[in-house]
């Protein structure tokens, strides 16, 4: 049984620990930051504006949850420190819940940020906030994968950066080269890339393919949950 206190003892645990971590926190500001400095100086050139928010809303929601994900799991297991926890009687689900409910509201709340700098209107804000939802949930759980199948954090973002970096970058490559694209297009970064880029895309097709990934993700998480004893 879940325990609402403790996953909100965790989740507060967390926002102090983030807090004293740079590296963690810079990671939930950095493509925001950039996405702004770029449509800034070319503020002048809708298009070259539009794309850098696609383009960089995109990275903050894939990438940035899988390497923080990662992370924070696996430093708390190198440290013993989420063995402790699971001692005291956290039971291992509700941690995962306290982090990853931790990594998506910061996630989203940062992500917040692209809305003022797309200048996105009416009903587009919210299509904009459910993609980023879903992208970050996704990307979350491919992070608590590889976060609970890595002994230290070294070995978690040994892996985490390169699947970071393949599932956030794929849809900036595949706008430039459409063999990509045809292979992107089966992945779950560049169909949220393609709506939060234009709404009209948004589509059955779109939507089946995100499901897909969606339970493609859901079960490495799954597997490597039962594989590997988070209190190890």
């Amino acid at each position: 049984m879940l325990h609402i206190q403790r996953i909100h003892a965790i989740f507060y645990k967390q926002i102090k620990d983030t807090l004293k971590n740079t590296q963690i926190l810079v990671l939930f500001f950095v493509y925001p930051i950039i996405a702004s400095v770029l449509t800034t100086a070319m503020s002048n050139q809708t298009e070259g504006t539009g794309f850098f928010v696609g383009i960089f809303s995109t990275m903050h929601m894939i990438f940035t949850p899988i390497v923080i994900t990662a992370a924070i799991i696996s430093e708390e297991k190198e440290k013993n420190t989420l063995r402790n926890l699971i001692m005291t009687g956290v039971n291992p689900m509700e941690y995962l819940i306290s982090i990853g409910s931790f990594v998506l509201f910061c996630t989203i709340l940062t992500g917040s940020v692209f809305i003022f700098i797309g200048d996105f209107k009416g009903s587009f804000i919210l299509i904009f906030l459910v993609s980023i939802f879903i992208g970050s949930f996704i990307s979350i759980l491919l992070g608590m994968a590889i976060g609970a199948n890595s002994k230290n954090i070294m070995g978690a973002n040994a892996i985490a950066v390169p699947v970071g970096i393949l599932f956030a970058f794929l849809p900036m490559v595949a706008a430039f080269n459409t063999k990509i694209e045809s292979f992107s297009n089966f992945i779950y970064s560049q169909q949220i890339s393609k709506i939060i880029t234009d709404e009209s895309t948004l589509s059955f097709k779109s939507l089946l393919i995100i499901i897909i990934n969606l339970a493609i993700v859901t079960a490495l998480f799954l597997f490597a949950y039962r594989k590997n004893s988070l209190d190890e």
